[in-house]
């Protein structure tokens, strides 16, 4: 069949998705591998999981294979490949004690921009720190390079091929490559005191070596795949990603930083870096799970009724805030009154969805004039008329809503020089535009909620 084989690391499910010469997907399938309660992942059951996959993909006929990962979480392993810890990764909020613990000089430099953006409680670099108080004895192996710290796309790629690289998507958001340089950002491995051995750095779409008799040909960070998957990597076009969080990335012209957002490269190719910013709100598709287990959602069909007219102030953040920046806060329900049911818990929650995607709109002061959606839950059209209402935007949202395999498709596609970057655009297929009224129809409610939202910044338990 000459297929390309797409496997996608989630922090619950490992996918696989196989696709055809026509970019049709064929075969689908996932392995639920879920983190601890304190956000480790085993990285040895992640390992044999995509092991798994890839071979599944080849006796399905697939000849090459892309590997994207979730995104901001370490691994430290040992040269021939065994794990020397688990995967801390981006649901784990251990490393706010392992941030605490830095030198005063060091917390007080993490407070100026751009610094601001690599060293906080929560960022991999300090997440690499944290890697050092679960196994102290690996400092050494690290120094002497007999052993390798980096994320998970890199263990998972040294395992399966034998080489020691990352990809320029997901290595520039460790703190420790420049987004816009690709180089090592020597001042940061000093404020930290690591002497962490750092992979070659590639491009997203090339030859990475053979696993399981298939040709690795792509490796990306998720959320960029699904960037790829729209055509979304330049232009006045955003791409939303509703899944285990809602995800929002601009391309912008040349690395920018805008303050609240994440400066991304949304990829490399032929040597060519294309730059975006990014807000995101964690843990969306978690908040609606919890309802579900609470009984106050009963089915995810409640999502389409129309919004409740007397919704509460719902903000969804389990795992903190992106944006506003409120690492330590939690979800929190407001307005509860004697009138307050089922229906008005899910629309709040909803609304604070689309206030959220508004708010990273209004950061980026970016003219966006439509956003492409991917995920899950964005198969919800109540929550895409809801955004659309609140943005003022018209939502395109395409039949196959598997972003990032879609993306690790077509960037298999592009190594093989059988698609063109300006031609992926026109892959996109089924596509459906959800147009809602005009945002000033919520600016008093979003006004109220975003208040609310800022109000969080200095929450700590």
């Amino acid at each position: 069949m000459n297929g390309y084989a797409c496997v996608d690391v989630g922090t619950t499910r490992i996918k696989l998705g196989v696709y055809d010469a026509s970019l049709e997907r064929v075969h689908s399938e996932d392995v639920r591998i879920p983190v601890s309660e304190d956000g480790l992942h085993d990285p040895q059951a992640v390992y044999d999981a995509v092991v798994a996959l890839l071979r599944k993909g080849r006796e399905l006929g697939s000849t090459s294979a892309g590997l994207a990962t979730y995104r901001a979480s370490v691994v430290a392993w040992k040269k021939d490949g065994t794990p020397l810890t688990p995967i801390v990764t981006w649901i784990n909020t251990d490393s706010r004690r392992t941030y605490e613990k830095l030198p005063w000089h060091v917390r007080a430099v993490s407070k100026v921009p751009p610094f601001d953006l690599i060293i906080s409680p929560y960022s991999p670099l300090v997440r690499f720190r944290r890697l050092l108080e679960i196994r102290p004895d690996i400092e050494h192996q690290l120094r002497n390079g007999d052993a390798m710290a980096w994320t998970l796309e890199s263990y998972l790629a040294y395992r399966l091929t034998g080489r020691f690289v990352s990809d320029a998507t997901s290595a520039t958001l460790t703190g420790l490559i420049h987004p816009k340089t690709m180089k090592v950002i020597g001042i940061a491995k000093s404020l930290m005191g690591m002497e962490l051995p750092i992979p070659e750095v590639l491009e997203n779409a090339g030859s990475f070596g053979t696993a399981e008799g298939l040709e690795l040909r792509a490796l990306v960070a998720d959320q960029q795949a699904a960037c790829v998957s729209e055509g979304v990597f330049a232009g006045n076009v955003g791409k939303l990603t509703n899944g285990t969080g809602t995800f929002l990335d601009i391309p912008v012209e040349t690395y920018t930083s805008v303050k609240g957002l994440v400066p991304i490269v949304i990829l490399k190719h032929r040597g060519v870096a294309y730059h975006g910013l990014e807000g995101y709100l964690p843990t969306t598709g978690r908040a609606l799970d919890l309802l579900l287990r609470l009984g106050i959602l009963r089915s995810y069909e409640e999502l389409e009724a129309p919004p409740s007219g007397s919704p509460m102030r719902v903000v969804p953040a389990l795992a903190g805030l992106q944006i506003p920046r409120a690492p330590d806060a939690k979800g929190l329900f407001y307005g509860i009154t004697s009138h307050t049911d089922r229906a008005s818990v899910i629309s709040g929650l909803l609304d604070a969805i689309a206030f959220h995607v508004r708010l990273v709109l209004d950061t980026s002061r970016r003219a966006v004039t439509a956003l492409r959606a991917n995920g899950n839950l964005s198969r919800s059209t109540g929550l895409m008329k809801r955004i659309s209402s609140v943005t003022g935007l018209p939502i395109e949202r395409q039949r196959d809503l598997e972003g990032t395999m879609k993306g690790l498709a077509l960037l298999q596609a592009l190594s093989d020089d059988k698609l063109k970057l300006e031609e992926i655009a026109s892959t996109r297929k089924g596509i459906e535009v959800i147009s809602e009224g005009t945002k000033d129809m919520r600016d008093g409610d979003y006004r109220a909620w975003t208040t609310l939202a800022e109000s969080l910044k200095n929450f700590r338990t």
